[in-house]
């Protein structure tokens, strides 16, 4: 078994007891989205409760083997309209969050970060979205209590300052106002259903045990993401978390410069940050990432 990309970065496991001794180590998870980590078993229950029959007929190749991988980007793609068609109600994303917090904590993660971009239907509005992302954690809380969860919320880079504003907006209020005091000496979220579900005892700490943490630009990176910049800056120091997909693609580097000098907590992807073709420009961003010490997630292969 080989894990890594170049031959130089290569670690070779030799035994099935190295491959399972890499399996048992703790992990964190930076870098998962919560859409791309929806299992096809999952996605198959939820198909299974829709009522139109021809739904599941139309679907049944992709909801098909649920326990295969996509064998392409391309076939891992065509899922995405298929799960914002049957992730529609409150109650599905409190299940699905719930349902991809238990994966990972069999996989042996115990700190994760999911990103979401929150999604209105004929169902909930972007608000009940919000709320059920952070009942399903806190519920997975009771399930799983080695993993700690954190949420951001996803701003697209094709969507209207309007629509960013509305989700820095959720963010800020959801950050301060997730969890009601019940019951004397414990914090509790309450779930789509209608049932309460305990955070665990009270210690005067609930800003800093807050689920949202902050959002996180991403997208199609054809889109320029310097609009976005003066409502982010009114947001800087309510959130702790403002992180920016940059780089992801050489087609478009026009907006790397601009939006490092905002300063950003942390970049995903960056991977061609090393190819803005202005050798000053070049240099300037490399060093501004370097001397700020600014994270950056690299992703090597999808969630799928």
């Amino acid at each position: 078994m080989v894990v890594g990309q170049k031959p130089s970065e290569r670690i070779w496991i030799s035994s099935d007891v190295e491959a399972e001794n890499l399996k048992n180590l703790m992990r964190a998870e930076f870098h998962a989205h919560l859409s791309g980590c929806i299992s096809r078993r999952m996605l198959k229950i939820l198909g299974s409760r829709r009522r139109a029959p021809e739904f599941i007929v139309d679907n049944e190749s992709a909801l098909s083997t649920p326990s295969r991988s996509p064998r392409n980007l391309e076939e891992a793609f065509r899922l995405f309209p298929l799960i914002q068609a049957m992730v529609v109600r409150p109650e599905d994303v409190h299940e699905v969050t719930v349902d991809v917090i238990r994966e990972f904590s069999e996989d042996n993660v115990v700190y994760l970060e999911l990103r979401s971009t929150p999604r209105q239907t004929d169902c909930m509005s972007k608000g009940e979205y919000v709320r059920a992302l952070i009942s399903g954690v806190i519920h997975a809380k009771q399930l799983y209590p080695h993993i700690c969860v954190r949420i951001l919320l996803g701003i697209d880079r094709r969507q209207a300052v309007e629509q960013a504003e509305e989700t820095v907006n959720l963010a800020m209020k959801y950050r301060k106002l997730q969890f009601q005091r019940l019951r004397g000496s414990l914090l509790c979220a309450v779930t789509p259903n209608g049932s309460s579900v305990f955070a665990g005892p009270k210690d005067g700490k609930a800003e800093s045990d807050a689920v949202i943490i902050g959002v996180e630009i991403s997208g199609d990176p054809r889109y320029d993401a310097r609009k976005f910049l003066p409502l982010l800056e009114k947001a800087r120091g309510r959130l702790p978390v403002i992180s920016f997909h940059l780089a992801e693609i050489k087609e478009n580097l026009d907006d790397v410069h601009d939006c490092l000098q905002f300063g950003p907590t942390r970049l995903g992807h960056a991977t061609f940050l090393h190819e803005i073709q202005d050798d000053v420009l070049r240099e300037a961003c490399l060093r501004h990432v370097y001397n700020n010490r600014i994270p950056i997630g690299v992703l090597f292969v999808s969630s799928f």
